[in-house]
């Protein structure tokens, strides 16, 4: 289950899973201002998460999720043979930059995905960049997810504009 940000939520040793329910009490999970609260739905009782019940819940983070897909299309892209050869780090990096053009032409003509045709486009492209930034990233140990988080958090301090600059 998730909370109102979209963590993944344990209570105790249980996960109460998406849908809402852990593997024998069913019920959902939803914010009341900064608090937690369990309804159960079987019966519309609700529970208020306690500090004590708090900390019996485990929160897993976003990144932890995000690099865990970064796992995923990593091996994806060694069982389809990306990485049977070594690949300079620039051409990896000119590889992601060629879906950034890819994505500004699917804009540019407004195109529908072929391969995903209930998404534009321009979404398929720009997943195809996180895609070959997760499963780089993956290949060579860097922690992407981290600094994206750490980055954002950086760049909640800096000035307009960043200083003034144009773009």
């Amino acid at each position: 289950m998730r909370d109102h940000t979209g963590r993944v939520i344990r209570l105790g040793d249980k996960a109460i899973m998406d849908g809402g329910h852990t593997d024998d009490s069913p019920g959902t999970i939803i914010s009341h201002g900064t608090r937690l609260v369990f309804r159960y739905d079987h019966n519309g009782d609700t529970v208020v998460v306690t500090d004590e019940l708090c900390r019996s819940i485990e929160v897993i983070p976003q990144e932890l999720e995000l690099s865990e897909f970064f796992g995923s299309v990593h091996e994806t892209a060694q069982e389809k043979g990306w990485h049977d050869e070594p690949r300079e780090t620039g051409t990896a990096i000119a590889l992601m930059h060629s879906e950034l053009s890819e994505a500004l032409e699917a804009d540019r003509k407004d195109l529908v995905s072929e391969h995903i045709p209930e998404f534009s486009g321009l979404e398929e492209e720009l997943a195809d960049v996180i895609i070959r930034i997760g499963d780089f990233s993956t290949l060579m140990g860097l922690r992407v997810v981290e600094a994206m988080i750490a980055k954002a958090e950086f760049n909640k301090g800096r000035e307009h504009k960043h200083g003034g600059k144009k773009y």
